[in-house]
């Protein structure tokens, strides 16, 4: 039955090289179904996901991380979260931790980023925000800070953080 397949994409690849799937954003085709898959996460708020966007293979573990991270972190912290990939866990921490506010940022997701964020309820929008960039780069976002969140990937922390 069709209510088996959430979507079913085409990515298109036409660098000359052995990589299977292309990952600009713009290679993926939508032949069936719905454009976004929103994951619903029991610890946090629910996550908006495109073809292109990474998504934890482990769900019921990575509730478990969500769910330490935000009993981690004290009501009314201001936060900022390097390496937020689509915002799992800022978008947690607002929701659920009752944080001031969380600057989220990462090299790419912004997409997935917004559309998750328009979940949220209207009230709860504002006290989380999004910035393109690499973790070194974005230093800065932690002006004002009380808690830092970092979810780097397997190459590890940038030498500047």
């Amino acid at each position: 039955s069709d209510a088996a397949w959430h979507s079913i994409w085409l990515n298109i690849n036409t660098a000359p090289n052995n990589v299977i799937l292309s990952h600009h954003p713009g290679a993926w085709r939508l032949l069936l179904g719905e454009r976004v898959l929103i994951e619903h996460l029991s610890s946090g708020a629910p996550v908006a996901l495109f073809p292109h966007t990474f998504r934890q293979p482990n769900l019921e573990g990575f509730d478990g991380v969500v769910r330490a991270v935000v009993r981690a972190v004290p009501a009314g912290a201001r936060v900022v979260e390097w390496y937020a990939g689509v915002g799992v866990l800022g978008l947690a921490l607002v929701s659920r931790a009752n944080v001031r506010w969380c600057r989220c940022s990462d090299v790419s997701h912004r997409a997935a980023f917004d559309a998750s964020a328009a979940l949220l309820p209207l009230t709860l929008r504002g006290r989380i925000s999004y910035a393109m960039g690499p973790a070194g780069e974005r230093l800065a976002d932690a002006a004002d800070t009380d808690v830092a969140v970092v979810d780097p990937p397997r190459k590890g922390l940038d030498p500047l953080l």
